[in-house]
């Protein structure tokens, strides 16, 4: 069974995405990752879907409660389908107003704003 999460980064560097998507398998490693930056650029990893602008990771993604447990992150866990959305959307077009879009709706349905 996967797990899927969200994760918006608070930095200031536009070299770094400001937020993260991710699914996990048993293992806690990615088998499907979305970064998305500020100036619309949208990076991704599927280890079905060949192409992708990033490598696999080399090391599993620690529990999200330590993750959430980070001041700079802010962690959304969310179910199979929503990451479906988030995926379809990206992998449509590398533009990621679409995904920003709905992984910010999806924090903000989160915490009521």
């Amino acid at each position: 069974m996967s797990e899927c999460f969200l994760c918006k980064w608070h930095h200031d560097s536009p070299q770094d995405p400001i937020v993260l998507c991710e699914e996990l398998d048993d293992e806690r490693y990615d088998t499907r990752r979305l970064r998305i930056f500020a100036d619309g650029r949208c990076e991704y990893y599927g280890s079905r879907r060949p192409g992708g602008s990033l490598e696999a990771a080399t090391h599993p993604v620690p529990e999200l409660k330590e993750i959430d447990a980070e001041e700079e992150f802010d962690l959304l866990a969310v179910s199979a389908n929503q990451f479906e959305s988030l995926w379809k959307a990206a992998i449509a077009d590398d533009n990621a107003k679409e995904v920003l879009w709905i992984a910010l709706a999806l924090f903000d349905a989160k915490t009521g704003g």
